[in-house]
């Protein structure tokens, strides 16, 4: 087993927003249009002791059950929501909110966490105990997928953290150091397919050559602990 602290320590993000998941229109589908979402919106923020900077939804929902819409909410310059808004009733008209973000407002909000201007999420996250998505982070000069995973959810109020990673340089090195250890020789070259994300069970496949003769590894995470990362090695499948 080789333990090992990774390149970016276990950081945390949290989305303030509504403890309200579940809101009540008045009567007629107008009451749920664009802007009464964003105004009631808007409102219970500002009850709950976070008024937003500016709340726009995409479009109302009308009066059929499992109309949604989307609405982009501007909590501070780094935190952003983008709340899904779903009609459950039409009699009385009733609608949930659940928390989510968008590919960009999570972009900005790794990217402030983790002090990189260059960060690119694949897409955005919703919210979901679990959920998770990737992101490119560029910081040094090196580039690295980081996985940011949700972590909790209460109301629409989300929690996420971004993953430990080892990157592909520092496995080539560790893997080449525990080889060495074990065997007395040094491998001429451990080459790995890529970064480990620290999440149990995660996988990164290795080519290993030792006197002359090429070796298939898998590392496989056993353990996170913080930002440190233990993994176990056996022949590749």
């Amino acid at each position: 087993m080789v333990r090992a602290s990774t390149a970016g320590v276990l950081a945390a993000l949290t989305l303030l927003a509504s403890g309200c998941a579940v809101l009540r229109s008045g009567e007629g589908a107008e009451a749920v249009s664009a802007e009464n979402l964003q105004k009631d919106i808007a409102n219970r923020l500002t009850e709950a002791g976070q008024p937003p900077k500016s709340v726009t939804c995409q479009g109302g929902l009308g009066d059929l059950p499992g109309a949604t819409t989307r609405c982009d909410v501007v909590l501070t310059d780094t935190n952003s929501i983008q709340p899904v808004v779903t009609l459950t009733a039409a009699n009385p008209l009733t609608y949930t909110v659940t928390p989510a973000v968008s590919a960009g407002q999570l972009a900005t909000a790794v990217g402030a966490l983790l002090k990189s201007s260059g960060v690119d999420c694949k897409t955005g996250l919703e919210g979901t105990s679990g959920a998770a998505a990737q992101c490119d982070v560029a910081a040094d000069g090196v580039t690295m997928t980081r996985t940011v995973e949700v972590t909790g959810v209460q109301g629409l109020l989300m929690s996420y953290a971004v993953l430990p990673v080892l990157g592909k340089q520092q496995l080539d090195g560790l893997l080449a150091d525990r080889l060495a250890a074990e065997t007395g020789q040094r491998p001429e070259r451990a080459d790995c397919t890529g970064d480990l994300q620290g999440k149990v069970g995660a996988t990164v496949d290795c080519a290993v050559v030792r006197g002359g003769n090429t070796e298939q590894l898998t590392l496989t995470v056993a353990k996170v602990d913080g930002d440190v990362i233990d993994f176990g090695y056996g022949p590749k499948a």
